[in-house]
């Protein structure tokens, strides 16, 4: 038996569900329990605010002549408010995208001063090429290149 304080019975069950016939409740509660697993759940349906309340429930299990009697504080919220749950989401969401850009950044950076050693590569050896049999003018080389110049010949095979 599930009632609210003091007296308006929810629900009654013995040997089979015994939903309330009239009442606030009349409608909007089902049986959910299994006694085989000794559960003596009930559903309420349709919650609205007026249903706030402390609501007691006792089990007798025959030759039981008192049972212990549960008691439940329902509290109905008209809207949901941002709970922790949702903020630790959030932080946890916000850090996974600073990552992802994070990573995206520092590839394109990569790939893009990859790309300019290569064309710098690309223009210290045409310059190379060009300098080579033009009369004899020395050879001016960037100083960043890396590029080491001596006065030894090249070994031919």
């Amino acid at each position: 038996k599930c009632s609210v304080a003091p007296s308006d019975q929810v629900f009654y069950y013995y040997e089979e569900p015994y939903p309330p016939q009239s009442g606030r409740f009349m409608g909007r509660v089902t049986w959910d329990g299994n006694t085989n697993r000794n559960d003596a759940s009930i559903q309420l349906w349709s919650v609205t605010p007026t249903d706030n309340g402390t609501f007691l429930c006792q089990v007798k299990n025959p030759p039981d002549v008192d049972g212990m009697i549960g008691e439940i504080q329902l509290s109905v919220v008209l809207r949901v408010n941002f709970s922790e749950i949702h903020i630790l989401a959030l932080a946890i969401g916000s850090a996974c995208a600073l990552m992802i850009i994070l990573v995206i950044v520092v590839v394109v950076y990569r790939h893009q001063r990859k790309k300019r050693q290569e064309k710098r590569m690309e223009m210290v050896e045409g310059s190379v090429t060009r300098g080579v049999g033009d009369g004899g003018n020395p050879l001016v080389l960037p100083a960043d290149t890396g590029v080491e110049v001596t006065d030894a010949p090249a070994a031919c095979p």
